[in-house]
C-alpha cells in the first residue's frame, strides 16, 4: 500500500499546468506589438526608396544642366537669344545687368514655351497678379548648334527637348514580327493595328512655333496633329539575349522605321515614349557689374503641372531681410502648396528657401519658418509645386562679355 501511495504521489507531482487564458493574450498583444512596428517599415522603405530616385536623377539632370551652362554660357547672360545691336556687340549681353529690375531673372525653356502657347499665362515668370516692374522675367535660353550658331528654345519641342531628362521613358507598345526577315531599317507589327500606332508620338518640327500640325510641316505618325515627344524602339532578336534601340522616325500603317540599320532578324520589339517626367529651370541673379559674379540655381521638378492651371500664381508675401519667418498671404478660393521641407521662391529677388515649418495657417494666409534668414526683403512669393531639389551652382562669370571685351581692348 505504501508503494502505491507513493507512485500515485509521484504521478500527482507530474501533471502538467496549462496555458490561462490572461497568457494567451498579453502574448498576442506583444506579436501585435511587433508585427505593427514590422508592417509600418514597409511603407518608409518604399516612401524613402522613391526620395532616393528622385534625389538620384535630380542630380543627374542638374549636372547635365550645369554642363550645358559651361558649353552655352549664353544660357544664362543672353537667355532671349538676341543678336547684338552695334557693331561692338555689347548690348545684348548687358541689358540684363544693367537694365534697371533685369538683373533677377528666369531661365525656364519649358515654361516659355507653354506661354508662348497659351494666352492666359503671362511670359513673365510668375506675372500678372503684380506690377511690370516687380515682375521676374522669364527666358526660353539657347543652346549651341553643331555650327557655334545659337538656337533659341522657344518651342515646346525644341524646350522639352533640352530640359527632360534622357532617360524618362514610359512603355507603350509590344508585338512580333516575321523573324525570318532581316529588319535592317524598319519592322512591322504583325498583332498591332494600326490605330493603335498612330498614338505613339514622334519628335515632328513645329516650324512656326505655333502648337498645332500644319500644311507645312511632315506628320510622322499619320495621326493629324502635332507630336512633341520623342519615342524609340527596342529591338530583340529572336533568342532574345541580343537587343539593340533606334529613334522611330516614320511609322506607316503597321510598319515602324528608323534610319541607323541592324544586321539581325528581329523577333520582338518593344516601343516606349519619352516622357517629361524630371525638368529643370533655372534662375539667375546677376551682379550689376560684367566683371561681377553671377549666382545660378538649378531647379529640378518632377511632373511639373500646367502652369496655366496651377503651377504659376503668384501670392502676396512679407520676407523681412535677417529674419526666418515669412507670412503669405492668399485667397479662401485657393489651394497653395504648403507643405514642410517643401521650397518657397521670393519671387522678386529670385532666392529659393526650404519650408522648415508652418507656424500658422488660415483660410487667408500662413506664416511659414524658413530654414535660412530671408537674403532680401521682398513682397511677392511663389510656391511651385513638384520642386524636387535646387541645386545652388558655384559662382559664374559673363564669359561672353568678358572674351568680347578682351577682343576690343
Amino acid at each position: 500500500m505504501k508503494r502505491l501511495k507513493a507512485e500515485s504521489g509521484k504521478r500527482k507531482a507530474e501533471r502538467r499546468r496549462a496555458t490561462t487564458l490572461a497568457e494567451v493574450l498579453v502574448s498576442i498583444m506583444i506579436l501585435s506589438i511587433g508585427l505593427i512596428s514590422l508592417a509600418t517599415l514597409f511603407p518608409i522603405s518604399i516612401l524613402r526608396s522613391l526620395q532616393a530616385t528622385q534625389l538620384t536623377n535630380s542630380a543627374i539632370l542638374s549636372t547635365g544642366a550645369e554642363t550645358a551652362i559651361g558649353i552655352t554660357p549664353e544660357l544664362i547672360f543672353n537667355p532671349d537669344g538676341d543678336t547684338p545691336a552695334n557693331a561692338n556687340g555689347f548690348d545684348h549681353l548687358t541689358e540684363h545687368f544693367q537694365v534697371p529690375n533685369t538683373s533677377n531673372y528666369i531661365v525656364d525653356p519649358l515654361g516659355f514655351s507653354l506661354a508662348a502657347l497659351d494666352s492666359t499665362i503671362d511670359e513673365d515668370f510668375f506675372g500678372e497678379e503684380i506690377a511690370a516692374e516687380d515682375r521676374l522675367p522669364r527666358f526660353p535660353g539657347v543652346v549651341r548648334q553643331g555650327t557655334g550658331s545659337l538656337l533659341k528654345l522657344d518651342t515646346k519641342t525644341l524646350a522639352r527637348e533640352a530640359v527632360t531628362l534622357p532617360d524618362s521613358w514610359v512603355f507603350q507598345i509590344d508585338g512580333v514580327g516575321d523573324p525570318t526577315t532581316n529588319s535592317t531599317t524598319s519592322f512591322t507589327f504583325d498583332d498591332v493595328t494600326t490605330a493603335e500606332l498612330q498614338t505613339v508620338s514622334i519628335f515632328e518640327i513645329d516650324t512656326n512655333g505655333n502648337g498645332i500640325l500644319d500644311n507645312s510641316e511632315v506628320d510622322l505618325n499619320g495621326n493629324g496633329t502635332l507630336d512633341i515627344a520623342s519615342s524609340r524602339i527596342v529591338l530583340f532578336d529572336v533568342t532574345g539575349k541580343k537587343s539593340q534601340v533606334r529613334t522611330i522616325t516614320m511609322i506607316s500603317s503597321t510598319t515602324v522605321s528608323w534610319d541607323d540599320p541592324i544586321n539581325y532578324p528581329v523577333g520582338i520589339a518593344r516601343i516606349e515614349t519619352q516622357e517629361t517626367r524630371y525638368t529643370w529651370l533655372l534662375t539667375v541673379r546677376q551682379s550689376p557689374s560684367p566683371f561681377g559674379s553671377t549666382r545660378v540655381d538649378v531647379v529640378v521638378l518632377f511632373r511639373r503641372p500646367d502652369p496655366s492651371i496651377a503651377g504659376e500664381k503668384h501670392y502676396v508675401a512679407d520676407f523681412r531681410s535677417g529674419v526666418r519667418d515669412a507670412t503669405v498671404t492668399f485667397l479662401a478660393t485657393d489651394d497653395p502648396v504648403l507643405k514642410k521641407g517643401g521650397y518657397i521662391l521670393d519671387a522678386k529677388n529670385a532666392h529659393w528657401y526650404r519650408i522648415q515649418n508652418i507656424t500658422s495657417k488660415t483660410e487667408t494666409g500662413a506664416t511659414l519658418r524658413l530654414d535660412r534668414p530671408a537674403l532680401a526683403d521682398s513682397n511677392a512669393a511663389m510656391l511651385v509645386e513638384g520642386v524636387i531639389e535646387v541645386f545652388p551652382l558655384e559662382p559664374r562669370h559673363n564669359t561672353p562679355y568678358l572674351d568680347l571685351w578682351e577682343q576690343l581692348n
